[in-house]
């Protein structure tokens, strides 16, 4: 089995929730599809995050022999409101309640005020730290930037290539 870090993982929209995760990886087994490693839905969702057991994810799949569009999973980066910390939620979280700023991650004044300006924990912008509006809560992971500039790179170079040859 490959290193998580060397697999792809894409994920596909408008699965029906009677089918289990078991009947979409026996469902997945077709001849023109990719190795899959795993098969996960996100929550009681009709998305499924699938790892595949090559480093790129296709942009298509077969389940069940229809042809399903699969796209690139980035995961989203979990912003604690109880405690303010990154890495977790608050459904989850054990840690106490922070009384820093949430806007701004500023500790307590004795007067109660203070100047709040945003500032993220995530991408350091003038926002609010798990903000929808952020872009670094859904950055995709530099290994798999990676990847990407190293294939373009290679169809580059190949292309130059066929260019030159004739």
């Amino acid at each position: 089995m490959a290193a998580l870090e060397d697999c792809g993982r894409g994920v596909v929209h408008g699965i029906d929730r009677r089918i289990t995760e078991e009947e979409l990886e026996v469902g997945l087994s077709h001849p023109t599809n990719l190795p899959v490693l795993g098969v996960r839905r996100v929550g009681t969702s009709e998305s499924v995050i699938i790892t595949f057991g090559v480093s790129w994810v296709p942009r298509w799949v077969r389940i069940q022999g229809s042809p399903i569009q699969c796209f690139l999973y980035r995961k989203k980066h979990e912003v604690c409101f109880k405690c303010g910390q990154v890495a977790h939620r608050s459904d989850v979280c054990n840690n106490e309640p922070s009384e820093k700023c949430r806007k701004c991650g500023s500790p307590p004044s004795p007067t109660g005020e203070h100047d709040c300006k945003p500032k993220c924990q995530l991408g350091g912008k003038d926002h609010e730290t798990g903000d929808r509006r952020c872009k670094a809560l859904y950055r995709t992971p530099y290994l798999i930037k990676k990847r990407q500039l190293e294939r373009k790179l290679d169809e580059e170079t190949r292309k130059q290539e066929e260019e030159n040859g004739k």
